[in-house]
């Protein structure tokens, strides 16, 4: 039995976590449309890897 959270959420973390002081400058129309993205791919990159 495996703990914690899964490695995939644990990797959208810290990608989410690093963009989120660059993304805070951002206006929030950006912000919001960046981080869309982001999530996007992070999604796409781990369905690759399953």
């Amino acid at each position: 039995m495996s703990r914690g959270i899964p490695e995939d959420e644990a990797l959208a973390l810290v990608v989410m976590g690093f963009f989120d002081e660059f993304t805070r400058e951002l206006p929030m129309e950006y912000d919001v449309e960046l981080k869309r993205s982001i999530e996007m791919e992070i999604r796409r990159l781990s369905m690759l890897n399953h």
